[in-house]
């Protein structure tokens, strides 16, 4: 136990070495070297890049994707685009990012306010596309306040310094050991807590639905959460720009009905996330394995 706090130290250490001076780049450089970070990860995380591939590959051949799309391209732009959101997120957390902070717009506002109106709190889901961690600081900041459901870090050191900088921005972190309670005291002050829903879950946590065509474990938590205190799901999703910056997208409140059954509203639930993923692939995590302990 010493020698592995020893290691996690040593490690925060190096990771920061390495983050304090790519967060000093010139804000015009950012994109420059992030895509490059992300040709390195391409070309030397290659279990990875093989997940990407065939899962984009799949999807493909599931008729989910255009067939006109290139598995091995498109998984090259998720690495891009990954390697682009991580300078993105070392600018914010050392420097504020003000620049970044600003180019991001808002769409869809009034289906939060119309969402908060039911006074049963807001239940936002999202997933793993576009700058996720981007998305849950710029929305405190240019939203509203909110709450998010997070995995503890590993590394202890890392944990605390994460933490602090989500805090800064007005993020409450809710740590999935022994989150529930906390969800529901938030949902009854008419707050809001964010999760995100795109994992793969262990088969105690989730059922077998359709995710792009093909069969996945889908996180059921988020709707029976929302069926048991009244609060709407409200899809919420952040998209990076071709021409430079990002949009936060705010869609309309969804309450899953109880008699339709838990599949057909998980169903639905993937529904969200699947519209933006078709409209740009390479801006989800393809890296996941999404599609774990299934025969899709």
């Amino acid at each position: 136990m010493r020698m592995k706090i020893v290691f996690y130290f040593f490690q925060s250490i190096c990771i920061l070495l390495i983050a304090f001076p790519l967060a000093l780049l010139p804000s015009r450089f950012v994109m420059w070297t992030g895509q490059l970070l992300g040709k390195v990860g391409f070309l030397f995380w290659k279990s990875r890049r093989n997940i990407a591939i065939d899962a984009i590959k799949k999807t493909i051949d599931a008729e989910c994707l255009s067939p006109t799309l290139s598995p091995y391209e498109t998984a090259k732009q998720s690495f891009v685009h990954l390697g682009q959101s991580f300078l993105e997120l070392i600018k914010v957390y050392f420097t504020g990012g003000k620049r970044i902070i600003e180019s991001i717009s808002i769409v869809g506002s009034e289906h939060l306010y119309e969402a908060l109106d039911n006074k049963k709190g807001v239940i936002i889901i999202t997933g793993h596309y576009g700058n996720w961690e981007l998305l849950a600081l710029a929305f405190s900041q240019k939203v509203s306040k909110a709450h998010a459901v997070a995995r503890r870090q590993n590394n202890p050191f890392l944990n605390f310094f994460v933490d602090k900088i989500r805090r800064r921005f007005g993020n409450t972190i809710i740590y999935k050991d022994g989150a529930l309670k906390k969800i529901m005291s938030v949902l009854r002050s008419n707050g809001i807590v964010g999760i995100l829903y795109d994992q793969c879950v262990v088969k105690d946590e989730g059922v077998l639905v359709e995710f792009l065509c093909r069969k996945a474990w889908t996180m059921k938590i988020p709707v029976l959460l929302s069926q048991k205190t009244g609060a709407p799901l409200l899809p919420v999703f952040i998209r990076r720009s071709p021409a430079g910056g990002h949009m936060i997208m705010i869609d309309k409140p969804f309450y899953p009905a109880n008699e339709t059954g838990i599949s057909e509203n998980l169903r639905k639930m993937n529904g969200f996330i699947e519209k933006h993923i078709k409209g740009d692939p390479s801006q989800w995590l393809w890296i996941h394995r999404r599609w774990k302990r299934t025969d899709s």
